[in-house]
């Protein structure tokens, strides 16, 4: 039995034993926050080639369907809408043309041997539209996504192209205005087009330093609409131009008077989270 001892002005027993005993650190782990040591047993995990927090299995049987099936790139996004129109007006109405994010489609038919026929035999025909069409694979996955920026906040003297060009670059590529913003017949709300790897909404406010004033401009992702296959392919292409770019929007000069920084981000992206999960395995 262990030997107690009494506190001086007590009748309480003090146990000698907790008095030898190493002083226990109080400090906790904040609320919501896992401990280093969790951490280090998710970078061990995460060393594995073909590691992943969440695991699916699914059986051939289930995606059979998908074999015979052909992956088309286009070679511009407004042609996905027009695709399966196309090859209506051909004669093909068996086939189906699916699309599957970005400048990709599914090509399907229900005689998979004449789809085969067809990109095999007629390659020249079917390059006026597609940059490739090779056959589906599970990592036939589409890279890219477009979507409709709105800005708001944006002063007029930077109403153009150049500057909504520029900003584009911090999530992908500037495709184009809308008609709306290119012919300046609204200035509370700008849109423009761009193609980006970003799979999280677009949401940032940002600080913007031109001429020495500094603006918020808010930069939000618009949810999808079927105006965004309103466009025709000579809009989406007319920017490309320099003349018809010197007629509409101020000169090079005038642009390059203009000094825009950007001072400050501050992102809201949705669905982005920094907090580990435990694996989870499903078998389908």
């Amino acid at each position: 039995m262990q030997e107690r001892k009494p506190i001086e002005g007590s009748k309480t027993l003090l146990n000698q034993d907790r008095e030898r005993r190493p002083a226990r650190s109080r400090s906790r782990t904040k609320p919501g926050h896992r401990s280093s040591g969790y951490r280090k047993v998710w970078q061990e995990r995460g060393k594995g080639e073909n590691w992943a927090r969440i695991e699916y299995n699914i059986k051939l049987e289930e995606y059979a369907w998908l074999k015979g099936c052909y992956v088309g790139t286009v070679h511009s996004v407004e042609m996905v809408r027009n695709l399966q129109e196309k090859f209506y007006m051909e004669g093909y109405f068996s086939y189906r043309i699916r699309a599957m994010g970005g400048k990709m489609v599914l090509l399907d038919c229900e005689d998979k041997e004449e789809l085969k026929d067809l990109v095999e035999m007629a390659s020249d025909w079917l390059s006026q539209w597609f940059e490739d069409v090779c056959p589906w694979t599970p990592e036939a996955i589409a890279n890219e996504r477009f979507v409709w920026i709105k800005c708001q906040g944006a002063p007029l003297n930077v109403w153009g192209p150049k500057f909504f060009e520029n900003m584009a670059c911090s999530w992908g590529k500037f495709i184009c205005l809308d008609d709306t913003t290119s012919k300046r017949m609204r200035f509370d709300i700008a849109r423009f087009l761009i193609s980006t790897p970003i799979k999280n909404t677009i949401s940032v406010l940002r600080q913007i330093k031109i001429n020495g004033i500094i603006y918020n401009v808010k930069f939000s992702e618009e949810e999808f609409t079927n105006s965004f296959f309103s466009l025709k392919q000579d809009f989406l292409l007319s920017f490309q131009s320099d003349s018809e770019e010197h007629e509409v929007w101020s000169t090079e000069s005038e642009w390059e008077k203009l000094e825009v920084h950007i001072v400050e981000d501050n992102v809201e992206a949705n669905g982005s989270s920094t907090q580990e999960e435990d694996d989870d395995v499903a078998d389908g």
